[in-house]
């Protein structure tokens, strides 16, 4: 097969010298896996000349086996026959001097519920072969019970594992662009989560929204009981379930596109007759998952047709309709939401970009920081900078001035005494004094503040964003609550808050 190949093998004293290659495929090449579907191709035809019927599809068809590579399925839904498919694959390896891994072989008895018999057994050259409750199948977990809530909790965890290495990744680089960690959220964190999820992820859509929340929450150093629909819209992040719903359409259009004689056209067919009889049964059926997402669009019609390039025209304008409806959720949320009543302000409900502070060419601590603020509790504010964390407990009362108000953000940022000359000193270009007792004036003002860009404030220029060091951000001896950490008189001088209020807007 080859002219003039020869090998040489390494070992602790050297390499050995050269041997020629008369025979067999060298590791790597892509010839090998062609090669060995080649050589047993004819594995299903031996089996059906031995009587082997494996699963009815239909009334014309059959699935003895599943071949991908050197990976073997057999199918059988009887237990008498899978015990003689197995002695027929013993014939058929002796035959063609092949080898099975007996070890590695596994069988899962695929049903609704129930024990199985203490005697169910199986084996192959007399050795017993492991019944097990599920087995991984080109990556996707098939349970017995046929559901893939096990596939949902391993992919979730893969993916909360690539979260912590992009994180550290951010940690590590000296630069942070916004674009670029979209990049890298598309390619690491979403290609993982996603594998294969077209098929499998229709019915976890709320659970497989969760790594993607915590990947931005764990960016941004927001806190865990951030709304996930305050972290969407900040972020300009669409729910996954769309995308899941996307790639199922775009495959139920690549199902349509086959010939009749292709095995997943013909389990689909199969499945859209218990579809149509059974709309609601959609537990174990992806087909009535998919028609019952078009049935919500009201667009059960462009299902229906038989050409899929009507579907292919639709895709784009129905999920758009996913996405405006999700969209809409979320603003709802917000408009009504007790965690924060300043956020609906600070923001344009209507816009779906990202907000522009987070393009900034700043360090990330700085973006970091104005999203934690943003995004802040109504009871609680939690501001972490450089792995430090410092809380403002909002229904306590102020320690340091004498007006006897709550510390809220707005009393701390805008009205407390003990504060002007600082507050003047640092944002008195965006705020003069006031009437302290005037509470609406005083949200009005931090709405205005913490807007971007903010709708009444004077464009700074970026000669701002440098000075300060974040050691005035450390504990105030003034305040003794034993339940937070408390800020100093010169928390306004943080670099954070340098680019938030003079290189934001």
């Amino acid at each position: 097969m080859y002219e003039n190949s020869t090998v040489s093998v390494r070992t602790e004293m050297g390499e050995t010298s050269e041997v020629k290659m008369n025979k067999g495929v060298m590791t790597g090449d892509s010839l090998s896996p062609l090669l060995f579907i080649l050589f047993i191709s004819d594995l299903c035809d031996y089996m059906k000349s031995k009587d082997i019927q494996g699963i009815p599809i239909d009334r014309e068809h059959n699935v003895i086996a599943l071949l991908y590579a050197d990976d073997l399925v057999l199918l059988s839904n009887k237990e008498e026959e899978l015990q003689k498919m197995l002695n027929v694959l013993e014939e058929y390896c002796n035959l063609n001097k092949l080898e099975v891994n007996v070890e590695k072989t596994k069988i899962v008895v695929f049903r609704r519920k129930g024990k199985l018999r203490s005697n169910l057994k199986f084996h192959y050259r007399q050795i017993p072969v492991e019944i097990v409750p599920s087995y991984v199948y080109l990556g996707v977990i098939f349970t017995s019970g046929l559901c893939f809530s096990e596939n949902v909790k391993k992919f979730i965890n893969k993916t909360m594992g690539a979260i912590s290495t992009v994180n550290s990744l951010w940690a590590r680089t000296k630069t942070y662009n916004w674009e670029a960690n979209k990049i890298v959220y598309n390619s690491v964190i979403k290609s993982i989560l996603l594998y294969g999820a077209e098929v499998w992820g229709l019915r976890y859509l709320e659970e497989l929204e969760k790594p993607q929340v915590k990947y931005l929450k764990s960016l941004l150093y927001l806190p865990r009981n951030t709304p996930n629909y305050i972290v969407r819209k900040e972020t300009g992040m669409s729910k996954m379930g769309q995308e899941i719903i996307k790639r199922a359409i775009n495959w139920l259009i690549n199902i349509k596109e086959m010939e009749e004689k292709r095995l997943p056209k013909i389990c689909f067919l199969k499945l859209q007759e218990m579809a149509v009889a059974n709309p609601t049964a959609t537990k174990y059926n992806w087909v009535a998952q998919v028609r019952q997402i078009f049935t919500k669009l009201d667009c059960l019609e462009v299902y229906e047709a038989e050409d899929p390039k009507i579907i292919k025209v639709q895709v784009d304008s129905m999920i758009e309709k996913i996405q405006e409806s999700n969209r809409m959720e979320d603003k709802r949320r917000i408009e009504v939401s007790s965690y924060s009543n300043v956020y609906k302000n600070l923001t344009n409900l209507d816009n779906q970009e990202e907000e522009k502070y987070l393009n900034m060419d700043v360090p990330l601590y700085k973006i970091r920081t104005i999203a934690q603020l943003r995004t802040s509790a109504q009871k609680i504010v939690r501001i972490t900078i450089h792995k430090d964390i410092h809380v403002i407990e909002t229904e306590k009362i102020c320690t340091l001035c004498n007006l006897a108000k709550e510390e809220s953000l707005e009393h701390f940022m805008l009205e407390c005494p003990i504060y002007r000359a600082t507050r003047q000193r640092y944002i008195g270009k965006y705020v003069n004094d006031y009437n302290v007792l005037d509470t609406a004036l005083i949200t009005k003002r931090l709405e205005a503040l913490l807007s971007v860009p903010p709708p009444s404030l004077p464009t700074p220029s970026s000669q701002h964003l440098d000075l300060m060091t974040p050691d005035a951000f450390t504990s105030s001896s003034q305040h003794n609550s034993p339940h937070s950490v408390t800020i100093n008189l010169h928390w306004l001088a943080i670099p954070s808050w340098r680019a938030f209020f003079y290189g934001l807007i």
